[in-house]
This record gives C-alpha cells, sequence and structure tokens, in this order.
C-alpha cells in the first residue's frame, strides 16, 4: 500500500470513468494552489508525478525566492506583488498593503529573514499594537485606525 504523502505534496491516484471504475493506463496527479486545484494526468504514475513535481519547480508555484540575507521589508513588498496581486481583489490589496507598511515594515521591516524570530514579531509588532490606544478595543478596529492614519 502506499505512504501517505505530505501536506503540500499533492495527491496521486489511479483515474476513474463515469461510473467510478478506475481506467487502466491513466493516472492522476493534482495539487491545491491558493484555492485552485491544478491537475496532471500520465499513463503511469511515474509520469504524472514527474509532471507534477515540474510543476512545483515553476514559477507560477514558487514564492518569491528569499535569501538569508534579504531584509523583511524587501521580502513582504516582493511578496505582495508577485503573489497576493493576483489573488486578492483591489480592495483587499489596499488593505493588505497598509497594513504591512504601516505596521509591519516600520517595527521589524529592517530584520533580515535568518534573524527574524517569533519573539521579535511578538514584542516588536503585536505587543506595540495592543499597547496603543484602547486595551478593550479590539486589535483589528486598532490597526484600521493607524491604517487612516
Amino acid at each position: 500500500m502506499a505512504s501517505r504523502r505530505a501536506v503540500g505534496e499533492g495527491s496521486v491516484y489511479r483515474h476513474r470513468d463515469k461510473e467510478g471504475k478506475e481506467i487502466k493506463d491513466a493516472w492522476v496527479a493534482q495539487i491545491t494552489v491558493g484555492g485552485k486545484r491544478k491537475t496532471f494526468t500520465g499513463k503511469t504514475r511515474k509520469e504524472a508525478m514527474a509532471k507534477l513535481d515540474e510543476y512545483k519547480k515553476s514559477a507560477e508555484f514558487l514564492l518569491p525566492t528569499a535569501g538569508a540575507e534579504m531584509k523583511l521589508e524587501d521580502f513582504m513588498i516582493e511578496w505582495m506583488s508577485l503573489v497576493k496581486r493576483r489573488t486578492l481583489k483591489d480592495t483587499s490589496y489596499d488593505r493588505l498593503e497598509c497594513t504591512v507598511l504601516n505596521n509591519i515594515v516600520p517595527n521589524i521591516g529592517s530584520y533580515k529573514l535568518n534573524e527574524l524570530t517569533y519573539g521579535i514579531i511578538q514584542n516588536e509588532v503585536i505587543n506595540r499594537l495592543q499597547d496603543d490606544g484602547n486595551p478593550t478595543q479590539p486589535l483589528r478596529k486598532r490597526i484600521t485606525r493607524s491604517m487612516r492614519a
């Protein structure tokens, strides 16, 4: 029996006809990216997996290349323009851009990706946002208010 594939690897299975019977020489490989399913077929399992692996190496699938020496600010701007711009509506993208540029970049944008830890994010962004303004006001409202200022 085949072993279970890890999350994000996609799935590979025998192709079935409308009645649910397996088709002898047809395999399907699928992966979900950004809520959309990509499907590849082949005569053998190996061929279908090769097509899937080739897609996973393509520019459409990969996130922006991030070196360890890259600053978070540069990575976030590149990630927003290359990845999120295609998947979000204009208003959602504008809101994300404001949040990143007003809250993330000023606080931790100068850190290199290899220096960034959960503790830094907690101290520099989350705690700072919670300390500003009315403590009973939801964090989302404070972020929205700070974006409008």
